[in-house]
């Protein structure tokens, strides 16, 4: 085993070496800070209205409707005059929906499905049917716009630390390399400001929650040129289902340096500790399927009390970094450090048995670490070539990750679903039965431009040109597997501005993604590829509060995993998965927010998705990938009564009050596919009322929560080769009572 120590201690030198890179990176924006050129920007109006007490809000976060990103193109561009399928979820609509996960807060955006009802190891949804969470496809979840390196199952992110959510529907893979085909999450973390903001806010709900959390920002120097921003989070609860807990520690410091306006410089910090169980779910006989012993309780843990846990600890570190030379050109970096480390332990159900009642359990234990870190450097330029505007941006990224992890198997006595006893010991083997490291390097140059002509034509395009390169060291099997490779991919887009504010478009955009999904032997599985043409709309009248926005799509995937039908092979390895080849997915989305009079928001969203697999190997053909619905909806409005208006007598004491409400509808879906379609399971539909309740008076606002209103009892989605099917979340009551000053 020489060999392996030397490459071990070869994988450890690179990884210094490439800190030092990374230190180095930040050294040398130094010098650049020391300039000031007092330039004025262009302004650009990404503000939209969200009334409080009669004012009209200009924030875009302070809004529901948002008319400005930057994910999308990595640019200051207008919503209406993004060829894209894009959402922005602000951070007034997660302080009105009182979500508490990532999932929660899209669950009223088109193109989003994949619930897993208590999921809280990490960010799982599906983005065009298509997986785009961290425990399936690592490569989907952006934070601040770089990518967030995490391995198979990393860090659930916490939502009270984002000032917004972007959502980028269809391949991007010509901004941002590697990444899954239906889109990518943009997490925006909450940022310094000179405006001050000193919150204090604690709540408690069903499920014995607990939490209290703060935010504060403001100016540190009377010029304004330091400012600062604290966010934090404590929290101790259970969940629906027994014995998991939802407990989290999150602190992030923000530090802004500007001493100028052509000159920034934004650190950003945070630390996430996360403590919960490994829920995976319950078998199809009793909650999708009938079992002669009855239905299964929602509340139902299949692992034990005493052994199982799901704790992570995530560290981050990095800054964003702009400079503006002149009205043409202007410099950006952004660089990330992070950080992470898992332990899982887990007695994980394998097959029910014959009698309906009694699941087959096995022992497993892992831990992971994890470390990479991402720069990502941009030239944006803007100029003119007789009657064509160009925005242009060049760019080159370098991304490298580090992940060694190990497993465990052992024995545990089989579990009464129907009357469960735990206790039973979990013996696990004394030295682990995978024992890997990963290494991986990617490279990346891209261009892109948007030209417009006449003040109505948009034409945009790009490429990037990747190269990766990644390395699996297998310590047990005392095996190497390097792997390079390199794609080029490329968009085009075609839009009309009309003066009405109507802009349709056509696009044509591939994606390319090496893979960390591995088989059962610990291999990496084939690079998969995408590609999709899309066309649509948008709808946003100048000087309107509302925005409204179709598209149509088709969009295909080679090379795609899915989970290891084998039950051998996940006796070896629980997360083994295999390629099947080819996925087709098509549909069309239908999405609006609006401000109606400054008292109702309302947000809207339809989803069509017709998800199929292509060609395979196993004998799937025709059926659909999992947990992906044909069909889906979701409505919510948001009233704030003007009761002086209204012709209330005495309107003082009742002003501030607001009522929300929501319905979201998802349609059938199915188990994950098989040769032997006999075994798949059909998901019934299933609909959701949602409510809230606030009053704001002062400095107060105290704001009541409630999911699932009703208390249906559902089954999200069946994944897993079992199947294992996981009940959407019970009725639930979060109290939120917030101050500020």
């Amino acid at each position: 085993m020489s060999f392996i120590k030397s490459h071990r201690g070869r994988a450890i030198a690179r990884q210094r070496r490439l800190d030092a890179i990374a230190i180095g990176c930040l050294l040398s924006v130094t010098p650049v800070l020391a300039e000031e050129q007092p330039i004025a920007l262009d302004a650009i109006d990404i503000g939209a209205a969200r009334p409080t007490g009669g004012k009209r809000k200009t924030d875009d976060n302070a809004a529901i409707v948002a008319k400005g990103g930057s994910a999308a193109t990595k640019t200051s561009t207008p919503l209406l005059e993004t060829p894209q399928s894009v959402t922005v979820v602000t951070r007034e609509q997660l302080d009105l929906q009182g979500s508490p996960t990532i999932y929660d807060a899209l669950r009223y955006t088109t193109g989003v499905g994949g619930e897993r009802g208590v999921n809280l190891t990490d960010d799982s949804f599906n983005l065009r049917g298509f997986a785009a969470g961290l425990a399936s496809a690592p490569m989907a979840i952006y934070r601040d716009g770089l990518k967030q390196l995490g391995g198979t199952y990393a860090e659930p992110s916490e939502p009270y630390g984002l000032e917004r959510i972007e959502v980028i529907r269809g391949p991007a893979s010509v901004l941002y390399g590697q990444i899954a085909p239906g889109g990518l999450i943009n997490l925006v973390t909450k940022r310094p400001s000179t405006e001050p903001l000193h919150e204090l806010e604690a709540q408690l709900g069903s499920f014995d929650r607990k939490q209290i959390a703060g935010d504060f920002r403001g100016a540190i120097d009377p010029a304004g040129v330091w400012s600062y921003r604290l966010t934090g989070l404590f929290r101790d609860s259970d969940t629906m289902v027994s014995h998991v807990p939802d407990d989290r520690r999150y602190i992030a410091p923000a530090l802004r340096f500007e001493p100028s306006s052509d000159t920034s410089l934004t650190l950003l910090a945070r630390y996430q500790d996360s403590r919960t169980a490994f829920n995976w779910g319950l078998p199809a006989i009793g909650s999708v399927a009938y079992n002669l012993n009855g239905v299964l309780s929602r509340h139902t843990f299949s692992g034990e009390p005493n052994f199982d846990k799901y704790t992570t600890e995530v560290y981050a570190v990095g800054y964003q970094f702009e400079h503006r030379f002149s009205d043409m050109f202007t410099v950006r970096q952004n660089f990330n450090r992070w950080g992470s480390a898992l332990e899982w332990d887990s007695a994980y159900g394998s097959s029910l048995q014959a009698n309906g009642r009694y699941l087959n359990r096995f022992g497993y234990s892992r831990r992971d670490t994890y470390g990479s870190w991402t720069v990502d450097n941009q030239l944006e330029a803007r100029f003119d070539t007789g009657p064509l505007e160009h925005k242009a941006l060049i760019g080159l990224d370098y991304q490298n990750y580090r992940w060694n992890y190990k497993t465990w198997r052992g024995t545990v006595a089989a579990l009464d679903l129907f009357n469960p006893v735990y206790g039973s010991p979990v013996v696990l083997g004394s030295t682990p039965n995978i024992d890997n490291l990963i290494l991986n390097d990617q490279l990346g140059v891209y261009f892109q431009d948007q030209i417009k002509l006449d003040g109505h034509w948009l034409i945009t395009g790009g490429g990037r040109q990747d190269w990766t390169t990644q390395t699996s060291y297998a310590y047990r099997a005392g095996t190497v597997t390097p792997s390079n490779q390199d794609a080029f991919t490329g968009r085009a887009a075609l839009m009309y501005l009309f003066d009405e504010g109507v802009s349709p478009y056509a696009s044509y955009s591939r994606s390319f993604e090496p893979q960390t999904a591995m088989d059962y032997t610990g291999a990496l599985l084939k690079a998969k590829t995408g590609e999709q043409y899309e066309v649509g709309f948008k709808l946003q009248p100048p000087g309107s509060d509302y925005m409204f926005s179709f598209a149509a799509y088709q969009l295909t995937q080679q090379n795609v995993p899915s989970a290891d039908p084998d039950a051998s092979h996940r006796l070896i390895n629980p997360s083994a998965q295999i390629s099947i080849g080819e996925v087709r997915s098509r549909g069309f989305e239908l999405e609006g927010k609006a401000t109606i009079d400054r008292d109702l928001d309302l947000i809207g969203s339809y989803t069509f998705t017709e998800n199929k697999i292509m060609q395979s190997a196993t004998g799937t053909q025709g059926q659909s990938m999992p947990g992906v619905a044909r069909n889906a909806f979701a409505v919510w409005f948001n009233y704030r009564p003007d009761f002086a208006a209204l012709g209330v007598r005495e309107p003082n004491l009742l002003q501030g009050l607001s009522f929300g409400a929501g319905l979201r509808y998802t349609g059938p879906s199915f188990s994950p596919p098989l040769a032997a379609r006999a075994s798949v399971y059909r998901v019934p539909d299933y609909a959701v009322l949602d409510a809230m309740i606030g009053y704001e008076r002062d400095n107060w606002r105290l704001a009541l929560n409630v999911s699932n209103l009703l208390d249906n009892a559902y089954v999200a989605a069946c994944y897993y080769s079992a199947p294992e099917c996981f009940y959407g979340e019970r009725r639930k009551l979060v109290a939120t009572l917030r101050y500020r000053w």
